[in-house]
């Protein structure tokens, strides 16, 4: 299915095994404008530009969703549930799969979160268990590079890059990113710029009320929240007991 239209309403489906390679890649769709609701991806989704679990671009509502296949990119942005939340919103989903992005470079190359890479929409009440593996700026547990809400998710999966600007739920916080009532507890692992919470935070960005218990890896700009930023206002944040 390459269109879910506006009108559509995409429930209770089960995608048990199986592959799919494309360059916009989506366990269920390319592009959703409609609403996909406890819908379940098993299925592996390899591409090399904009892939996601569930949908490679969401406009609609993807709701109560999950992905355990393994998803994975060369190319600039991927996540376990969506590739681009470009104004949708995703709600109570989470990711158990493996989310692996092999294009190396800067900001550019690579976008990359366990549920989404990209965020200019909402994400509420989701999580992440699975690995996410990448060689690209900007990898987060929940997302790789946001630039709206993200409110009550928490990860738990553990988080490598070997390149910069990894979080515990976000890569990189841009704009006027709010993230508000997140926890992670999974490791993060990179060579330097890596937070608990945010790898690299600017543009404004908010946080409030979150917490990191994560033990923390790596070489340089390494910070119990954040690892590096330029504005940012915080409040009731809780610090990792566990870094190096």
């Amino acid at each position: 299915l390459e269109f879910v239209a506006a009108s559509d309403v995409y429930k209770r489906q089960i995608l048990e095994s199986g592959n799919i390679t494309a360059k916009l890649g989506g366990g269920f769709t390319i592009v959703n404008e409609g609403k996909i609701v406890n819908c379940a991806n098993g299925l592996n989704v390899t591409g090399d530009n904009t892939v996601g679990g569930i949908t490679a671009i969401n406009k609609g509502e993807i709701i109560a969703s999950y992905n355990g296949g393994r998803i994975e990119v060369d190319g600039p942005t991927i996540g376990g549930v969506v590739g681009h939340n470009n104004g949708g919103v995703v709600n109570s989903c989470y990711n158990i799969g493996n989310v692996i992005n092999n294009k190396g470079g800067g900001i550019e190359a690579g976008q990359t979160g366990g549920i989404i890479g990209a965020n200019d929409g909402e994400v509420r009440n989701s999580y992440n268990a699975g690995t996410v593996n990448t060689k690209s700026d900007c990898t987060g547990g929940i997302v790789g590079i946001n630039r709206n809400e993200i409110i009550n998710c928490y990860n738990l999966g553990y988080i490598v890059n070997s390149a910069y600007k990894t979080g515990g739920i976000v890569g990189c916080a841009q704009n006027s990113s709010n993230i508000v009532n997140c926890i992670n507890s999974g490791t993060v692992e990179n060579g330097t710029r890596i937070g608990g919470i945010i790898g690299e935070a600017s543009g404004n960005a908010s946080i409030d009320n979150c917490k990191s218990s994560a033990i923390l890896n790596g070489t340089e700009f390494v910070g119990g929240i954040v690892g590096y930023f330029y504005a940012v206002s915080y409040t009731h944040l809780t610090l990792p007991t566990n870094s190096r």
